[in-house]
């Protein structure tokens, strides 16, 4: 009935497997033909990572770093994980992730978070793809949302979600990944 739902297992449905072996994390979910196709974050290395500054003199800290990638099932239980990566790195300390990927006339949109670079203490942005098929993206370097000039998004803006109505919306999370805030934005 769209309210009341059963937890179907006591595992995970989608875990670590041969393909995603340090996780998996936020997916993005269209239903087509009767398959289930997920875009999703994938973990891939740890970088490590030592700051210096006054508040933490030489801290190392670990941050990980992800691609996007491809999924497939039949049933929203079952998955086929494909090898392909939709979206890599342009480098070893990007990171991609929490796609949300929409279907407009016949072609694939994606929006996503990515941090550029960690080592200079760059912030989460967000990014734009297009694709004909949905495995094979064209990665556009221009920022569909950018960080405000002041305010609860002035630092970052991750975790994009995007709503097709009459008009077309975006839901994301501010600075501290939302912790100081979420809103929304609308397409012109």
């Amino acid at each position: 009935d769209g309210i009341n739902f059963e937890k179907v297992s006591e595992g995970p449905v989608i875990g670590l497997n041969r393909f995603s072996p340090f996780g998996v994390a936020k997916t993005s979910i269209l239903v087509e033909d009767n398959t289930f196709k997920m875009w999703y974050t994938h973990y891939n290395s740890w970088y490590k990572n030592t700051l210096h500054n006054e508040f933490s003199p030489d801290k190392i800290e670990y941050r990980p770093t992800y691609d996007i990638r491809y999924a497939e099932s039949k049933n929203g239980l079952d998955w086929t994980f494909k090898e392909e990566v939709c979206i890599s790195p342009i480098h070893d300390n990007e990171a991609l992730g929490a796609p949300c990927v929409k279907k407009i006339d016949n072609k694939y949109h994606m929006w996503y978070g990515y941090r550029d670079n960690f080592n200079k203490g760059e912030k989460y942005k967000m990014g734009y793809a297009i694709s004909k098929d949905g495995i094979i993206w064209d990665r556009n370097n221009t920022n569909p949302i950018s960080a405000s000039e002041h305010g609860w998004d002035s630092e970052m803006v991750c975790y994009p979600n995007v709503l097709l109505s009459e008009d077309t919306y975006m839901f994301y999370s501010g600075n501290g990944y939302g912790k100081e805030g979420f809103g929304y934005a609308k397409l012109n």
